[in-house]
Parts: C-alpha cells; sequence; structure tokens
C-alpha cells in the first residue's frame, strides 16, 4: 500500500487542465481534468458563467480545452484574455467551433461566425511588422498572445480545430520571438507583458497607477509621476479604456496602486458586486486603496437606474461582514464619513453621499 506522502507526491505532479463549457463531454477527474459549464444539470466540478471570468490564479493552468462554446461568449476579447491570464507560459490551447461555412454554425443563440484564422489578431508583437496593427490589436486584445500550431476542419466540416499556444513572458516562445526580433534589427522591441498597453512597462513602472472606474463624463487628469486610466462601459464618454467593469478588470495580479470610483458601484448588479469587489482586490496591489462615493438615503432612492442598496453600513460588509473564504477578498476600512448635499448653499438630504475608503489585505 502507498503512504499517505507517496500518494500527495502523485496529486501534485498531476496537471491543472480547465474543460471550458465542458456540458455533457467531461473529461477525466483523474487526468487533472476541471470540467466547467454554467449549466448545472451537467453536473460540472464547477458551474460558473464563463463570461464573468475564470476563477483561477495567473500562471496557474496547463491546458485549455474548449469545444462548441466560444460562439456563445459575449466578450470573446475579455474570455480570451481570462485564458491566457490563467494560463502558464507555454501552455497549450485547443478550441473547437462551428464552421463559419456550414449549416450548423447558424442558430439563432450563436453570437458569432468562426471562419479559419480566426486567432490572428491574437499572434504575437514581434511577428507583426506595422506596429499601427500591433497597437489596434492590443487595445482590443488586453495584451493577450497566442501563436496558432494547427488549423483542421473536422466532424464531416462541421467544425474547425483551433490549437494554439500561450506566449508569455517567461516562457521559451516568447524569448524566441524577442531573439529573432533582435536580429531582423528593428528600430523598438515592442513590449507584451502587460495586460494594458501604455508606454511603460509594468514591471519598471514608477509611476503611480490609478484606474478611475465608470468615470462618465469626469475623469481624472494624470498628475506627476501618476499613470490614469479613466474606465467606462460607454464609448460616448471618450474613456481611456471601454469596458464593462462587472465582467473584470484587464489588469494583471497586483499592478495597480488606486481605484477610485464614484456614483458606479451602485450601478452594479448584486449579483456581480462580490466578483467586481475581488477583481479590484485582485489588481490592487498589497495596501492599495479603493476609493468610493454613493449616494445613500433619498439620494439612491431618487435614481431608477440604482440597483444595488446603498447606505453607511455598505463598507462593514467588504470588510468585517466579508466572509473572504467564499469571496475571496480582503479589505480594511480606513476611513467612512457622509457628506450632505447641497443646494444654492442650502443642505438637502436627497443628495447625500457616503465616501469610503478600503485598504488591500494580502
Amino acid at each position: 500500500m502507498k503512504e499517505v506522502k507517496e500518494i500527495k507526491q502523485e496529486i501534485k505532479k498531476l496537471p491543472r487542465l480547465l474543460n471550458l463549457g465542458s456540458g455533457n463531454r467531461k473529461k477525466s477527474v483523474e487526468e487533472g481534468w476541471i470540467n466547467i459549464d454554467i449549466d448545472a444539470t451537467c453536473n460540472p466540478d464547477i458551474v460558473r458563467n464563463l463570461d464573468d471570468g475564470l476563477p483561477f490564479d495567473t500562471n496557474s493552468v496547463d491546458g485549455v480545452h474548449c469545444s462548441q462554446t466560444i460562439e456563445h461568449i459575449d466578450d470573446i476579447f475579455y474570455f480570451m484574455y481570462e485564458i491566457w491570464r490563467v494560463c502558464k507560459p507555454d501552455a497549450h490551447v485547443e478550441i473547437v467551433a462551428p464552421n463559419h461555412a456550414h449549416l450548423f454554425s447558424i442558430f439563432p443563440n450563436h453570437k458569432r461566425f468562426i471562419r479559419p484564422q480566426y486567432f490572428e489578431q491574437w499572434t504575437p508583437l514581434e511577428m507583426w511588422g506595422d506596429y499601427l496593427t500591433v497597437m489596434n490589436n492590443q487595445a482590443e486584445t488586453y495584451g493577450a498572445e497566442f501563436v496558432s500550431l494547427n488549423e483542421s476542419i473536422i466532424e464531416n466540416s462541421s467544425a474547425i480545430r483551433f490549437q494554439l499556444q500561450v506566449v508569455k513572458e517567461g516562457g521559451k516562445i516568447k524569448k524566441q520571438l524577442k531573439e529573432q526580433f533582435k536580429k531582423q534589427n528593428k528600430d523598438t522591441i515592442l513590449k507584451s507583458n502587460t495586460t494594458y498597453i501604455s508606454k511603460n512597462d509594468a514591471t519598471t513602472r514608477k509611476e503611480k497607477m490609478i484606474l478611475n472606474i465608470g468615470c462618465g463624463e469626469i475623469k481624472m487628469l494624470k498628475k506627476e509621476k501618476e499613470e490614469v486610466i479613466n474606465i467606462d462601459i460607454e464609448p460616448f464618454w471618450n474613456p481611456d479604456l471601454v469596458r464593462d467593469a462587472e465582467r473584470g478588470l484587464p489588469f494583471d495580479d497586483n499592478s495597480v496602486d488606486e481605484i477610485y470610483s464614484s456614483h458606479f458601484l451602485e450601478h452594479v448588479h448584486p449579483d456581480k458586486i462580490n466578483f467586481f469587489m475581488y477583481e479590484c482586490w485582485r489588481v490592487l496591489k498589497k495596501k492599495g486603496l479603493f476609493k468610493c462615493i454613493v449616494p445613500i438615503g433619498k439620494s439612491w432612492m431618487a435614481s431608477p437606474y440604482h440597483v444595488a442598496p446603498m447606505n453607511e453600513r455598505t463598507p462593514l460588509f467588504f470588510t468585517h461582514f466579508n466572509h473572504k473564504e467564499i469571496t475571496g477578498f480582503d479589505f480594511k476600512l480606513i476611513k467612512t464619513g457622509i457628506k450632505t448635499g447641497m443646494i444654492d448653499g442650502k443642505e438637502v438630504d436627497w443628495t447625500d453621499e457616503l465616501h469610503f475608503e478600503l485598504e488591500v489585505i494580502k
């Protein structure tokens, strides 16, 4: 009989493999597979809406299989970024999708047609010859990079199988591409190890990184030694990054110093509050700050667009009453206060605001 120590060593040797959108096509747990699907009746290992991101740490996954799923995804760029984020450098990703040229691709619940060479937009920076093309692609892919190993038409021409490999700093492929890039005497070696493309590499950046989430028309201006990214779902406001923050933040773990959010949190659906707060916690550095302003009382009740209830006790549910074992995040309340609304120099209770600050605990 094997000793417990030997068994634990064998368990540690198992790779972590994700079967995304597993449905009834589950893969063996004994081989390291984790089956994930939104439909609980399929009895997956994890019930999860893939549009909400992947609940795994960065660089923690050895491989991904995804069959007949990406055609149902709302935001393909965020979905591929999440696969890239959780995968280790050089990890293999297999995606099977309906062939756009086949009748099986035409279903009312399909949100896109998949053609051959569909993932060329995720080609690594060093393989593009046009700098503008690189920057335009990276603005959409959030810095995620894959190389295509193979494509094949399968299942009587009804589907396409894509074999991809993750390209990341620290991996063999990235190293080879950089060496090849240098040999070609390019003028500039493009950086690709950040998920938000800026003029500075996240690993050497000296500026303080600040996110202004739900900026609307009130954008934060960059001060000396600061890099400010204004984020909003509405392109009309011309933010630096158009993004639905309820679906996650496309930034590396521990890469942000401060998050500012004014009159946004009350618009986050209650089912998504914990995920949003987790994403803020994830990207913030240790002791990073989450600064928030929300309407309370009559101010909150006045708008039909407010969906998450807010009052002076709200911050406690992100700190003292937060079940970090479930939510995955942990904050400390360092400041809170109510600002009474003023109209024409007079106090009015229907514009009251709650101001609070949370500090990341990691």
